[in-house]
């Protein structure tokens, strides 16, 4: 709830949270895997480093906030209604998480000594 009481800027699905377009937008996961960062909506273009980006939001130039779709390897979209989505909405969203991890496990065992991120909007 306090995630979706603080939001700030629009994006393609509607209000995003606060913090989305901060830069560097990114931090290291290590505790869960040593090549794992998440990030926000400009991560990957402030980094531009990355083997892998799994986006569920379209990524963003860090300073013009341009629409970079070109930086996304994978994508998983759906709308977040904050714990109010309908019921065909919740099956979206579950679906492409379990996707998404699904992509990042895979990603992880084959990325060799690169970082990998997922960029999202939380």
């Amino acid at each position: 709830a306090a995630l979706c009481s603080s939001f700030r800027s629009m994006g393609e699905f509607g209000a995003l949270p606060a913090g989305n377009r901060d830069v560097p937008g990114c931090g290291a996961l290590a505790a869960f895997h040593p090549l794992l960062d998440v990030g926000n909506e400009v991560a990957a273009s402030f980094r531009g480093d990355y083997a892998v980006v799994l986006s569920t939001v379209t990524p963003r130039h860090h300073e013009t906030h341009a629409l970079r779709p070109e930086l996304s390897t994978l994508e998983f979209k759906w709308h977040d209604h904050c714990g109010r989505e309908t019921p065909g909405a919740e099956k979206v969203a579950r679906r492409n998480v379990l996707d998404g991890a699904r992509a990042l496990a895979d990603a992880l065992k084959t990325c060799g000594s690169t970082t990998t991120t997922t960029t999202t909007t939380t």
